[in-house]
């Protein structure tokens, strides 16, 4: 199908623009455009072939929770070796893409999939960490493997989804296609009620759902910490009111229970000691009633347990909710400005600045490079992972002999 004479000017107006546009940036900003790509790229590839090689390592990381974090970094890594790449080399050319139709249609399937699962992951990661402090010891029992499959299978296809069709054949729907043909861009930029919805899809969902993730775990750590309040408040009140001391000695006996303990408890006789009591006490001679009592090994009562388990609990909640903080405020701002213009750019073509659409283009990308950084701040494992890898990777490339480093094993298989 030839071209019209309107579409070709506009072709060649384009051109000139976008030419210019790239002609007037100094060459200082250039250099510093260039080297801070480099770097994001460098840091999202490698951040997140960290995350792949640590969970292939080490058995521990292996659980649930970490399984949505490995389907993060497997989306973030293609943005950070496939989108970002190819970006630089259709920007550095004017704008202009040199690799054919098809190959563009790829890459745009490849880049909208990846950012899409990407979010969606962090949903992912939010609601398992609800779950964990809502279901505390009966975690594992409801959050398991397959339903993470399941879910994770469920994102994949509607992040597919979602763009994919519209991407591969809009303009064959059509008829005819709006995108020259050294251009890379997608069909349906123009469509305002098609980008509003799947803006909608794509970030205010998720965010909405985030949002709501972070209050319901926030009343959930709220009411944890009024009960163990109110059980170390109970505790108090069952205790006797004359102070006393326990000594235990741990002997072993036959039969069924293999080990007891016996406990003598030293009461003192009164709440106020008399004169001479307090004079026998200055002199170190203190007189108290010794009655021997016997008792199991776990000296702890079951509400003392408990309660060092809802606090274990609500720490470990806390650093829940920190992480799922900063995952959200790392959507924000990378999200936000780039849906707004897209948004703005499809009812308007004039109203955002091209270079301004471009920065916002980076951003968005730019997530895929802290990610990584979220898994060390909350999980010690994946943190002494990346230092080992990194430090034989350091060892090999200067040719020295491999240093021996502290077994995987010693650190706590707590996420």
């Amino acid at each position: 199908m030839s071209e019209s004479p309107a579409s070709s000017t506009s072709e060649s107006v384009q051109d000139e623009v976008a030419e210019e546009d790239f002609s007037m940036l100094p060459l200082p900003w250039s250099v510093v455009a260039i080297i801070c790509i480099v770097l994001a790229i460098a840091t999202a590839v490698g951040g997140n072939v960290l995350v792949l090689l640590s969970y292939r390592r080490d058995r521990q990381l292996r659980s649930v929770h970490n399984l949505y974090l490995l389907n993060m970094a497997v989306s973030d890594l293609f943005i950070g070796a496939v989108s970002m790449p190819f970006y630089i080399v259709y920007t550095t050319m004017y704008w202009t893409w040199p690799f054919g139709a098809v190959v563009c249609k790829i890459f745009l399937v490849e880049d909208f999939t990846m950012c899409g699962m990407s979010v969606f992951c962090v949903v992912l990661v939010a609601w398992d960490r609800l779950a964990l402090v809502q279901n505390g010891a009966r975690y594992s029992i409801v959050e398991t493997k397959r339903k993470a499959y399941v879910k994770l299978a469920v994102c994949w296809t509607f992040s597919f989804l979602l763009y994919s069709p519209a991407i591969a054949f809009w303009d064959v729907v059509r008829g005819y296609s709006v995108v020259p043909a050294d251009d890379c861009d997608v069909e349906f930029g123009g469509d305002f009620e098609f980008t509003v919805t799947t803006e909608i899809m794509a970030f205010a969902v998720p965010f909405l759902s985030l949002s709501l993730i972070n209050v319901l775990l926030f009343l959930a750590l709220r009411k944890g910490r009024k009960v163990i309040g109110h059980t170390q408040q109970e505790s108090r009140k069952n205790q006797p009111n004359q102070p006393s001391t326990q000594v235990c000695t741990l002997g072993s006996t036959k039969g069924p229970q293999s080990s007891l303990t016996t406990c003598t408890r030293e009461v003192n006789f009164s709440d106020r000691p008399s004169s001479s009591q307090r004079k026998q006490d200055t002199s170190g001679d203190f007189r108290t009633n010794t009655e021997p009592t016997s008792c199991t090994a776990g000296l702890s009562t079951h509400s003392t347990q408990s309660t060092v388990v809802k606090m274990s609990r609500g720490s470990r909640g806390r650093r829940a909710g920190i992480i799922l903080v900063l995952l959200v405020v790392a959507l924000v701002v990378c999200w936000l400005p780039y849906s707004v213009s897209t948004i703005l750019l499809s009812a308007c073509d004039a109203c955002v600045d091209k270079d301004l659409y471009e920065f916002f283009v980076w951003l968005l990308w730019v997530k895929s490079c802290i990610n990584p950084f979220l898994y060390a701040y909350n999980s010690p494992r994946f943190r002494k992972n990346f230092l080992e890898i990194l430090a034989r990777v350091f060892v090999k490339c200067q040719g020295g002999r491999e240093v021996a480093t502290q077994d995987i094993d010693t650190v706590s298989p707590r996420e």
